[in-house]
Formats: structure tokens, C-alpha cells, sequence
């Protein structure tokens, strides 16, 4: 008899893999940032935590939606109201994680960090969600999915080949956008007419078509 394991002990057992992770966590105390709902079916790959959100906590506030809430701030806040959800929606429709899930300076721990996260749960954590869509926030996370040099070629796209992300055989609909941190403004103004199309359309799946 095959054993068939839910979706919620797919992403429970892959949330503690990740937050028990010491492959390249530069501290001890510090918990990998990722966070789920319970039931969620939007995944967003942004590319780490911040320094100071890293020294804050954020992976022990991210265990639950209560303090996911209680932290919505800076690219997250951006974020949800880019999409238009109140943080409760969002708390209960995210999977979020990271290129890498703790934070690192520029350099070969970074690159390390990126190459390791991103190989071993990345994968995984869209098998586990099967999101409706896959939204890339920024150049490091939207590189993985489409693999140019430039986010503002991969921002705003259309193409199948440039809007899909294979995984165990099932195609997810993948979308980058310009980061929502402030470092990531002048890009977002620059090419505002991409970053409007790829959240029209993002907004369309993830809210439904108009009425």
C-alpha cells in the first residue's frame, strides 16, 4: 500500500528541515526566515533577510502567522499592498521563502548560502505548496526561474517560456518583479510600465479576472 503524505505534513516537515538547517547559518541562535500559511497557494522567493531583521529574530517570528502579522513591515508590507491583501489575507495564502534563508554580506558565504537554499528547498517547496502561482522578487530570486542576466528582461513578460517554472512534471505559473525594497526604486520607476503589467497580471490569478 503507497503511503500518500497531505500537503500540510509535506510543508510542516519541510519548514522544520529548513529552520534546523546549519549548513551555512553564520550563528547559532539565529533561525533560516521562512514562513507559511496553512493552507497557502501563492509562493514568494525573495532573495534574504535583512541584516537587521536577521538580528531581530525574524525566523523565530516567522513560525507562526501571529508574528508573521506582527512583522509585516518594510518589503513585506510592499509587498501585500502591491497585491492588495490586508495582512491577514496574506498571512493565511503565503509560503515565503528565501534564495537564502539567512542573511549574509556580500561574498563566497553568500554565494554558498544562495547556491545551497536554493538547490535544496527551492525544488521542494513547490512540490510541497503546489502554488497557483510563483511571484520573484528582484534579480537573485527571478535568476533562478529564468536564468538571464537582467530583471528587467524577465519582469512584465507574457511568453509561456518566461512565465512557467517546472517541477516534478507540473508547470506553475512564475512571475519576477522588482524588488519592493527601497535599494530596487530606481528600477521599479525606470521600467514602471513592466513592473504595472507583471502585477495586473499577477493580481488577475491571484484575485481572479474583473468583473
Amino acid at each position: 500500500m503507497v503511503m500518500t503524505i497531505s500537503k500540510k505534513d509535506k510543508i510542516n516537515e519541510l519548514l522544520e528541515k529548513i529552520r534546523d538547517c546549519k549548513a551555512c547559518r553564520p550563528k547559532p541562535e539565529f533561525m533560516p526566515a521562512v514562513y507559511s500559511a496553512e493552507n497557502p497557494d501563492i509562493l514568494i522567493v525573495s532573495e534574504m533577510p535583512l541584516d537587521d531583521a536577521w538580528k531581530n529574530g525574524l525566523g523565530k517570528a516567522w513560525i507562526n502567522s501571529t508574528g508573521w502579522i506582527d512583522n509585516v513591515a518594510g518589503t513585506t508590507k510592499t509587498l501585500i499592498e502591491w497585491l492588495e491583501f490586508s495582512p491577514d489575507e496574506a498571512a493565511k495564502r503565503l509560503f515565503w521563502i528565501q534564495r537564502a534563508n539567512c542573511h549574509y554580506p556580500p561574498g563566497k558565504s553568500r554565494n554558498k548560502a544562495f547556491e545551497h537554499c536554493s538547490k535544496e528547498y527551492i525544488p521542494r517547496a513547490i512540490s510541497a505548496v503546489e502554488p497557483d502561482i510563483i511571484i520573484a522578487l528582484g534579480k537573485s530570486a527571478a535568476v533562478w526561474f529564468f536564468k538571464r542576466n537582467h530583471i528587467h528582461d524577465m519582469v512584465g513578460r507574457e511568453d509561456k517560456k518566461n512565465t512557467t517554472y517546472l517541477v516534478d512534471g507540473k508547470e506553475y505559473p512564475c512571475f519576477a518583479l522588482f524588488h519592493p525594497s527601497g535599494i530596487s526604486k530606481s528600477h521599479r520607476i525606470k521600467h514602471k510600465d513592466k513592473q504595472e503589467r507583471a502585477l495586473e497580471i499577477i493580481k488577475t490569478i491571484v484575485h481572479g479576472p474583473k468583473p
